[in-house]
C-alpha cells in the first residue's frame, strides 16, 4: 500500500493538535472499552487536550501568566436550577451541559479579577 492508500487517507491532516489527540485517545478508548464513551467523557477529554495546547476549553487562548482559574473570575456565573450550573457571561450560553464552565479550568485571556 502506498502513501494515501487505505480508508481515511488524509483524514484528519488539517485538524489541530488537540483535536488529533483527542479524536486517537477516543478511539482507542471506544476500541478497548465494551460500552461507548458518553459524551460527557469525551467532552472531558476534549478539555484536557485543549488546556495541553494552550487552549481554553470555550476555545480562547489560555490567560498568561498562567496561574488564575475561572473560578476567580468576574465572568463566571452561578445558574440556581435546582442545581448550580456555572456559566461565562461572555458565552452564547444554551442552558445545555456544553456550555457549563468548570471552576478549575485555566483562566482564558478574557479573564478579569472577580
Amino acid at each position: 500500500m502506498g502513501a494515501g492508500a487505505g480508508a481515511g487517507a488524509g483524514a484528519g491532516q488539517n485538524e489541530p493538535g488537540y483535536l488529533k489527540k483527542t479524536r486517537i485517545l477516543m478511539d482507542w478508548l471506544q476500541m478497548s472499552s465494551p460500552r461507548p464513551l458518553s459524551v460527557s467523557t469525551r467532552r472531558k477529554i476534549r478539555a484536557e487536550n485543549m488546556i495541553k495546547e494552550g487552549l481554553h476549553p470555550f476555545g480562547m487562548k489560555l490567560r498568561e501568566p498562567r496561574g488564575e482559574t475561572c473560578k476567580t473570575c468576574n465572568h463566571s456565573v452561578a445558574k440556581r436550577l435546582g442545581n448550580i450550573y456555572w456559566k461565562c457571561d461572555l458565552m452564547n450560553n444554551t442552558g445545555g451541559p456544553g456550555t457549563d464552565l468548570r471552576l478549575k479550568w485555566p483562566a482564558c485571556q478574557l479573564w478579569e479579577s472577580a
